[in-house]
């Protein structure tokens, strides 16, 4: 989901575990157990905090796909990660850990560096 700290939603990998971790990823949760936690958020049984409902959920905030489109299989996932992966390899290729106030030029020239 947008903003999550979850990166994908058949998996429970934070974007931090999947920066680090780049060639390992599986998918560890069904789309029912998908359903299940957008009800859990929806619905909020516990009457959690939203820090503490997000926790429990993992990133489950809105209706999966495969629900509301049943022709999207796992692999739209794949595309979603591919492009989040891509962000963070750009990253990678300008430090951006060492010059967080770099220009769009620069920017533009670590993703020609992928491209």
């Amino acid at each position: 989901a947008s903003g999550s700290t979850y990166i994908c939603t058949l998996c429970d990998a934070t974007r931090l575990e999947a920066s680090q971790n780049l060639i390992f990823h599986s998918i560890t949760r069904s789309h029912a157990e998908n359903l299940e936690r957008y009800e859990v958020w929806r619905s909020n049984p516990y009457h959690e905090t939203v820090d503490e409902l997000r926790d429990r959920v993992k990133g489950i905030s809105a209706k999966p796909f495969i629900e509301t489109v049943p022709s999207i299989d796992a692999l739209h996932c794949d595309i979603g990660n591919a492009a989040e992966f891509y962000k963070i390899f750009q990253f990678e290729i300008g430090e951006v850990y060492k010059n967080r106030d770099a220009s769009k030029e620069e920017r533009k020239r670590w993703q020609s560096t992928l491209d």
